[in-house]
This record gives C-alpha cells, structure tokens and sequence, in this order.
C-alpha cells in the first residue's frame, strides 16, 4: 500500500483506512510517512500522525496540534498557515489547547492568508470593519473562545448538546480576526470566525432553549448578568 493509495481514500477516516489494511508495524508506518514527507504531502503526513496513537495517549486532536507544533520547521510558511488551518477546523479550536492554538495561530511567520481558502480571503475582506459575533457553548467558563461565527443559529446549534446551552454575541474588530472559515469540521456554512478571545467584546446572551420575545424579537441579556463559572 503506498502513498497514491491513501491519496485516492482522503475523504475517509484516515485511522478506519490503515486499520482495514492491517498496517499495525511501525515500520510500515515510519515507511508511509517517509514517503509523505518527501513529497511534501502534509494532509497525509499529519493525518497519520495525529491517528497512529497509542491508546490511552493523547486524543488525535490533540496530537494533530502537538505534532504541527514540533514539524513545522519542515514547512514553509504557506504550507505552514494551511495546515494550521486544516488543524483549526479539524480540531474545532476547544478551549483545552488554548495555549497550543495561541502559539501557533500568533505565529509571525508570513503568509497567514493562506490559512484561508481564496473565497474566504475575499468573504473576509467584504466584511464591515465591525462584526457582530455568535457563540455556542454549554458552561459559562467557555462563554468566549477564539471560535465564533457570524449566523446566530450556527452558535444555537454548538451550543445545544444539554439543557443549559447558550449564546453569547460579541463586537470585534475586522482587523483583528485571523481567519474566516466558510464551512467547519462537521457542519456545513458554519461562517467561522477565527479571533483571539481577547478581541471580542461580549455585548450580551441567551438561554438557547429559552423562548422569552419582546415586540416579536429575541429577548438578549446584558452581558453582566451572563452567568459566571462556579470556582472549584
């Protein structure tokens, strides 16, 4: 099995396709991503890394980032910026990474751009210098994050995986986002919106399974009344 081969099955989990094929050795591994690393193929090359993992070792999404991190010496800076673009979206930017995403993502290497598509470059550019920002999540200590997207219900649809789901919705500056993603991991026309935490302005909330209206509109709350993370 070479590198053509695993080409031809990108689409697919990576993981489900070595394991189909019985490729358990490492010396078979360390063979394939030889062979991806001189031909400069680094979806597979990262790919691979991030699913060969021991068990109970760090999750693939972690290890997609970690592994980014120590590489990315190997790549020049636009093959750099679309492989972190490619983690980002892989790995949903989960707040538990926060330190690796902020190394990687304020990098100073040029060429950011290219961690977007060119559609996306010129979504992002057509943009007002002031964007309106939603955000799902379900606990209070994770109400900012560096993913946020410009549809409200994309925000409601992260945001309800239990019975306390809310949305935040922020004010940022356009010259502060990293990068607009047209489409995400597992939900298509997400219209993310890749910042720093530090950059949005949280303006208000809701209960995402709250129905309270006033003159036909959505009741938001102020934002000092957005309910605070328990200490432990």
């Amino acid at each position: 099995m070479n590198i053509e081969r695993i080409k031809i099955h990108r689409e697919r989990d990576l993981f489900s396709l070595l394991k189909s094929h019985c490729i358990n050795g490492s010396a078979v591994v360390s063979e394939i991503l030889e062979e991806a690393k001189s031909n400069r193929d680094w979806d597979v090359y990262f790919e691979l890394l991030s699913s060969h993992v021991p068990l109970n070792s760090t999750s693939p999404r972690h290890e997609r980032l970690r592994q980014l991190k120590i590489q990315r010496n190997l790549l020049t800076d636009e093959e750099y910026w679309r492989q972190v673009g490619k983690a980002c979206l892989y790995n949903g930017c989960s707040s538990e990474n926060d330190g690796l995403y902020r190394e990687l993502l304020l990098s100073k290497r040029t060429k950011r751009e290219k961690i977007m598509l060119l559609s996306e470059r010129k979504t992002l550019k057509s943009l007002a210098s002031k964007i309106n920002v939603y955000r799902g999540f379900n606990h209070p200590s994770l109400a900012n994050g560096w993913s946020w997207s410009l549809k409200e219900d994309v925000a409601k649809h992260y945001s309800l995986n239990d019975t306390c789901g809310l949305i935040t919705q922020g004010l940022c500056l356009k010259k502060n986002v990293i990068a607009y993603f047209e489409n995400g991991n597992s939900y298509e026309n997400t219209q993310e919106i890749l910042i720093p935490p530090e950059h949005v302005n949280i303006i208000s909330w809701r209960n995402s399974f709250s129905d309270e209206v006033k003159d036909g509109k959505q009741i938001w709350h102020p934002r000092r009344t957005l309910p605070k993370a328990e200490e432990e």
